[in-house]
């Protein structure tokens, strides 16, 4: 990971440093404007080929100072995306499998993100406290219902109708996921106004 972080850090300076050439000397912009620009490509340069660290799926491995109730409520969020998985794969109908295993899929990309800032938790209780149960409550009772074995017109009228309902889920995780990654990205953009306005004060 050493090794990981110098090559990054490398490539970051390096990229600034071109910045640099090609503004100061190339495009003849003044020497502090040339800096500035030099120092945010290296801040975005090293955001980009940071090395990102594995998410661990051991709760125990969390920061120790997340509080005991967030740790549950992704503990609980893990279960119920573990007994997604488990009744996808059991589910005979190919349409609903397929879609409820690309649903799993979808909330174990939130998991892992959210495992990697587990400062953003508080901000995906809809995704924990709504999204989650009504995906696994879903697939439960439509599982139950083709363990009857009934063969219908009105049986297949709702195997469509849960297929429609969990691509609305699908849009809702991506929803959740898309809104988690925006306050990051909010985030970064006031540290580097920050940073602008440091410099223009020195």
């Amino acid at each position: 990971m050493k090794k990981q972080t110098f090559s990054s850090l490398v490539k970051a300076f390096l990229g600034s440093l071109a910045l640099f050439v090609l503004m100061f000397f190339l495009i003849r912009i003044d020497v502090y404007s040339s800096l500035l620009l030099a120092v945010t490509g290296f801040i975005f340069g090293w955001l980009l080929v940071r090395p990102k660290p594995s998410a661990p799926r051991d709760l125990s491995l969390l920061d120790a100072s997340l509080d005991q109730e967030l740790k549950d409520l992704m503990r609980e969020a893990q279960g119920r995306l573990d007994h997604l998985q488990a009744m996808s794969q059991s589910v005979k109908h190919r349409t609903i499998s397929e879609e409820s295993q690309n649903l799993t899929r979808l909330g174990e990309k939130i998991m892992d993100y959210l495992r990697r800032n587990p400062h953003k938790i508080t901000k995906a209780r809809r995704f924990f406290g709504y999204y989650l149960t009504t995906a696994e409550d879903l697939l439960k009772k439509y599982a139950e219902f083709e363990r009857t074995g009934i063969q219908s017109q009105e049986v297949e009228e709702l195997a469509q109708k849960t297929a429609d309902a969990l691509r609305t889920l699908q849009d809702a995780f991506r929803k959740q996921y898309v809104h988690l990654a925006t306050h990051e990205i909010l985030d970064m953009e006031a540290d580097i106004d920050l940073l602008e306005k440091t410099n223009r004060t020195e």
